[in-house]
């Protein structure tokens, strides 16, 4: 987790730039948890910012042409750092609802982040490949971890940073690691060009 960024009310989100809102509901109750591309936010109530009326004029706002409540959703994946919305709250486009961590995934477990937790389904897959910016997404270059468990796969970053702390482990403790290829799959995964003489 080492990318923060904020989530903030747009117009994409159905807002109108002169319209300030309410806060109703804010469903993202703590820090620390999930938050999805597409979950919901909060529900905003559009603020009447008309006039009392007068001489027994009729009552018309922005409200009245604008109504019914939004549900607000999360344009990104990741972590969530800090919660920016207070229910009761006005805000108005721009404002700040998510302080969130945008996971990398460098740890995937089949379908699940082993980092943040977060599930991806099918329909994320064609999300993912497009890398917008902000995005949570799956790094597509991974190598499986152990021969016991394929799903486990790590991104080749991330392979070679463990692989780099093993090393200096080793090293640090003065030990060898010694690999026998008794069936020479290692030989036979090779790039090289290996001779056809070899024993």
């Amino acid at each position: 987790m080492d990318d923060t960024e904020m989530i903030f009310l747009s117009e994409i989100d159905g807002l109108h730039p002169d319209q300030s809102y309410k806060v109703m509901q804010v469903f993202i109750k703590c820090t620390g948890g999930p938050v999805y591309s597409r979950q919901r936010i909060c529900e905003l109530d559009p603020v009447d910012e008309s006039t009392p009326p007068t001489n027994g004029q009729s009552k018309k706002s922005k409200s009245s042409m604008n109504k019914g409540k939004l549900l607000i959703k999360s344009s990104m994946s990741g972590t969530v750092g800090e919660i920016l919305l207070k229910v009761g709250q006005t805000v108005t486009v721009g404002s700040p609802m998510l302080r969130v961590s945008v996971c990398k995934h460098p740890t995937m477990l089949g379908n699940m982040c082993g980092d943040c937790g977060i599930t991806f389904e099918e329909e994320d897959a064609e999300e993912e490949e497009q890398r917008e910016l902000g995005r949570a997404v799956v790094q597509h270059k991974t190598v499986s971890m152990l021969h016991s468990m394929p799903n486990l796969r790590v991104t080749v970053e991330e392979a070679e940073r463990l692989g780099a702390a093993d090393r200096a482990h080793l090293l640090d403790n003065r030990k060898l690691v010694l690999l026998v290829d008794l069936d020479q799959t290692l030989l036979h995964t090779t790039n090289d060009n290996v001779p056809h003489n070899i024993k």
